[in-house]
C-alpha cells in the first residue's frame, strides 16, 4: 500500500520562525534551534519507506536539505491549519498514496524507528 509523510515547514528566516522562543532567547538563537529541528526532521524521515512531501508556507526552496530527489515540494494553501492539513491530505491522496501522516517539522521526540514501525503496522493491516 502506497503511503506518504507530509511535513509542514517554514523557510528558515530570522524573525519568521519560533517566534515564541525568540521572545525569550532572541531571534538568532530561535532560528538556530529551528534549523536544528529541520535537520532532525529530515534525518528521521529520510529512510522511512514512504513518499515524502514538504509543504512550505511560502515559495519552496531549492536547497540541499530538502532535495528534489528525496522530497516532493508543495506550497501550503492559505487558510487555517485545519484547511491546510485537509488540502495536503487531498493532494497526497490524489497523487496515488493511500495512507498518509503529517509530521511537524519541530517534533523532536519522533524518531525514524517510530515512523517506520507505524508504516509497517499500517501496511500489514
Amino acid at each position: 500500500m502506497k503511503q506518504a509523510i507530509i511535513i509542514f515547514v517554514r523557510r528558515p528566516q530570522l524573525g519568521k520562525v519560533k517566534t515564541r522562543l525568540a521572545a525569550t532567547l532572541g531571534e538568532p538563537r530561535a532560528l538556530e534551534i529551528y534549523k536544528e529541528l529541520l535537520q532532525h526532521t529530515h534525518d528521521i524521515v529520510l529512510d522511512v519507506a514512504a513518499d515524502k512531501f514538504i509543504f512550505y508556507t511560502e515559495a519552496a526552496e531549492e536547497n540541499a536539505l530538502w532535495s528534489g530527489k528525496d522530497f516532493i515540494k508543495k506550497i501550503q494553501p492559505s487558510g487555517d491549519l485545519g484547511h491546510k492539513m485537509k488540502t495536503a491530505f487531498a493532494e497526497v491522496f490524489a497523487s496515488g498514496d493511500e495512507r498518509a501522516v503529517i509530521n511537524g517539522s519541530d517534533c523532536c521526540q519522533v524518531s525514524g524507528e517510530i515512523l517506520n514501525a507505524e508504516c509497517e503496522k499500517q501496511t500489514l493491516n
